[in-house]
């Protein structure tokens, strides 16, 4: 159980690490979201903020951290 979810926070981790590398290149938040689309992602704002989704099922990976949010 522990390994799994070790492997999983791995996977979270690299994921967030790709869309700030991915944040960095961009020049607007509009350009960006579409690159993640091309990726297979998308943000989709809740009551508990902004959450990164695995398209094309719309399942809920993680919330994302503040300074991705900005």
């Amino acid at each position: 159980m522990a390994t799994a979810f070790a492997t999983e926070t791995t996977g979270i981790n690299a994921t967030l690490q790709l869309l700030r590398d991915t944040r960095a290149r961009t020049l607007s938040r509009r350009e960006w979201q579409h690159v993640l689309r091309g990726y297979g992602f998308d943000l989709r704002r809740t009551l508990h903020g902004t959450t990164l989704v695995k398209l094309p099922h719309n399942q809920e990976i993680c919330e994302l951290p503040a300074d991705l949010c900005a």
